[in-house]
């Protein structure tokens, strides 16, 4: 029984034609992405979910990356909220330099001092919480 029946060297050339096809449609497509001055992802909807890693892609000039949880997030930077303004702390009252020998008076600046401070710190958590930048 003959193994290879019919023209084998016409099978040959047919073979040779249809890569050289596929070579010349492989130049006609454009690529995906360009990288001659930096990365140009084109726009797309949102793509499938990966079974694991992610996509990353464009819509509306918007580079999103997608991972294999189908959370998609904008890689543009974003907002920082701000926190309210909790107010400056003047009013302190204990003196830069202390006196030799103690003073009741100077006892008492630093008792109010610590009371401010703390009334700020909780004042400035209360505000960061407000918005999101502390847990």
């Amino acid at each position: 029984m003959d193994k290879y029946p019919g023209d084998v060297l016409a099978d040959i050339r047919k073979l040779q034609a249809e890569v050289a096809e596929l070579k010349a449609l492989l130049h006609q497509r454009s690529g995906l992405t360009t990288a001659s001055q930096g990365w140009v992802i084109g726009n797309v909807a949102s793509p499938s979910t990966p079974a694991a890693g992610g996509h990353l892609f464009a819509t509306a000039g918007e580079p999103f990356w997608k991972d294999s949880s189908g959370t998609t997030t904008s890689l543009l930077s974003q907002p920082v909220p701000q926190a309210a303004d909790v107010g400056g702390m003047s009013g302190l009252s204990t003196p830069n330099s202390w006196p030799e020998t103690y003073n009741r008076a100077n006892g008492e600046a630093v008792q109010d001092d610590l009371t401010m401070l703390r009334t700020f710190g909780l004042d400035l958590r209360a505000a960061l919480r407000a918005v999101g930048l502390m847990a």
